[in-house]
């Protein structure tokens, strides 16, 4: 075997040791990079965790395949013990078709959609949510998002305001006395029933003209 001239062995030496130089680099490249992906999903984990909203990330047969710190506390599981389970699990009885229904609209188009959804935690409590889901960009027949706002409260109020409203309605329309409504300008609002049968008029004629004109 004929050994290499002097010259061309230096020459081999040095561009072994720029080659090495070069993939020291490029290690040093891909290690800040590595950091780097790293430090993102650090802080989108804790974006992810932390956000005011109860985020879920569901599998196309509704699997739970993540949730934040929040969503595991409005449906009564620990994060731990909620992955892997059917969000259908937490769905009342006469929500289940609603709820078929838009999983299929989420998975038919980029849409973000929005329902209202009645759940019921682990410990069988009652709940009133807004959901907003959009299907997962990176897997969009595999994976979809969803982010849910607990209403409960806003329902329930809502409810009664209507519920006092029909009180009061009824009460206008059966009263056996004079209900009269004016704006501050003295025009007719409304009157009730009874007031029609007195004055031969209905609420409806006289709204918006003067009371007093029309005595």
């Amino acid at each position: 075997m004929s050994k290499l001239p002097a010259h061309d062995l230096q020459k081999l030496v040095h561009e072994l040791e720029v080659h090495q130089i070069e993939l020291e680099m490029q290690n040093d490249e891909l290690r800040l990079a590595q950091q780097e992906l790293e430090r993102a999903r650090d802080r989108y984990a804790d974006l992810y965790d932390f956000a005011p909203t109860d985020n879920l990330t569901l599998g196309a047969d509704s699997e739970i395949l993540e949730a934040n710190l929040s969503a595991g506390k409005m449906l009564g599981l620990e994060r731990s013990n909620l992955i892997h389970q059917k969000f259908t699990r937490f769905i009342t009885e006469e929500a289940q078709d609603v709820c078929r229904q838009f999983y299929d609209q989420i998975f038919s188009s980029d849409t973000r959609r929005s329902l209202e959804l009645k759940l019921m935690t682990a410990q069988r409590k009652h709940l009133v949510v807004q959901v907003e889901a959009v299907r997962d960009p990176a897997n969009p027949q595999k994976q979809c998002r969803f982010s849910l706002t607990d209403i409960t409260e806003r329902k329930r109020s809502e409810e009664l305001m209507q519920h006092e409203k029909q009180f009061s309605e009824s009460i206008v329309t059966t009263a056996q006395a004079i209900i009269l409504v004016l704006d501050t300008k003295g025009r007719i609002v409304r009157f009730n029933p009874y007031l029609e049968q007195l004055s031969g008029h209905l609420s409806e004629e006289l709204a918006g003209k003067d009371w007093f004109a029309s005595l």
